[in-house]
């Protein structure tokens, strides 16, 4: 099975953030432009 390597998919995705720490644990942030995250549809 082959493997993906971290840095293919970090930055896909608009409104995840994605990390690794030193000790290789994956760190997610989910925002909004970069800001808190907004859930819901736009009025």
């Amino acid at each position: 099975m082959p493997v993906t390597n971290f840095d293919d998919y970090k930055d896909k995705y608009e409104h995840i953030k994605l990390e690794r720490d030193a000790d290789g644990i994956l760190l997610v942030t989910l925002h909004t432009d970069g800001s808190d995250v907004h859930f819901g549809l736009p009025v």
